[in-house]
C-alpha cells in the first residue's frame, strides 16, 4: 500500500470549501505552500472523500471497496455513489470489490496495513476466513494488524481507532 506521505495528489470532495471554509483555506494554503496538487470531487455526498473512494494498493493500482457503513443506514442522501469513480480513471487500474469497508479504516504503509475488526460486522455474510483471503487478495500485505473498534457517539459518526491498546493480529 502507498502510504499518505508518498502520493503525489490530495483529492477533497467539492462540499468541503462550502461546508468548512476556514478550514479549506487553511488546507490549501498548507498544500500548495508545499506544492502539493490538489484537486476537488464532484457529485460527492459528504465530505469524508477519504471514506469512498478507492485505496491505493500499490503504483497504478486502487480497489474500491463498497461504501455502505451502518452509521449511514439512516442517512442514505449521504452515500456517495460510484459516480465519482468516472473522475478517478486516470489513476490506473481501479478493482471493485464488493466488501463492505470505509477507505476511512484502512492505514497502511509499503506491506503493513491496520483496520478495525469493524469489517468483520459489516460483512456478517462472509466467513472470517474467506473475508481474510479476499482482503489478502486485494492487497498482498505481509501483515495486517486489527483493533478492536468501539462506537462513541461524536455527531452521530464512529470513532473507529478507539481501542490502540489492545491489538487483535490478523
Amino acid at each position: 500500500m502507498v502510504p499518505d506521505w508518498q502520493t503525489n495528489m490530495v483529492y477533497f470532495s467539492r462540499l468541503l470549501p462550502k461546508r468548512l471554509p476556514n478550514l479549506w483555506r487553511e488546507l490549501e494554503k498548507t498544500l500548495k505552500g508545499r506544492q502539493v496538487p490538489v484537486k476537488l470531487l464532484e457529485h460527492t455526498r459528504d465530505i469524508w472523500a477519504r471514506d469512498y473512494c478507492p485505496v491505493q494498493v500499490g503504483p497504478g493500482r486502487w480497489v474500491k471497496f463498497r461504501f455502505d457503513p451502518d452509521y449511514l443506514r439512516d442517512y442514505e442522501h449521504l452515500i456517495t455513489t460510484e459516480e465519482v469513480l468516472e473522475q478517478l480513471e486516470h489513476l490506473g487500474q481501479i478493482r471493485m470489490s464488493p466488501i463492505v469497508l470505509d477507505g476511512g479504516n484502512v492505514v497502511g504503509s509499503g506491506r503493513k496495513a491496520i483496520l478495525t475488526n469493524k469489517v468483520f460486522q459489516e460483512n456478517p455474510d462472509y466467513p472470517k476466513a474467506r473475508l481474510r483471503a479476499e482482503l489478502d487478495g486485494c492487497w498482498k500485505w505481509k501483515s495486517v494488524s486489527l483493533f478492536r473498534w468501539k462506537k462513541t457517539t461524536c455527531s452521530a459518526m464512529p470513532t473507529a481507532w478507539s481501542d490502540l491498546s489492545r491489538p487483535i493480529w490478523w
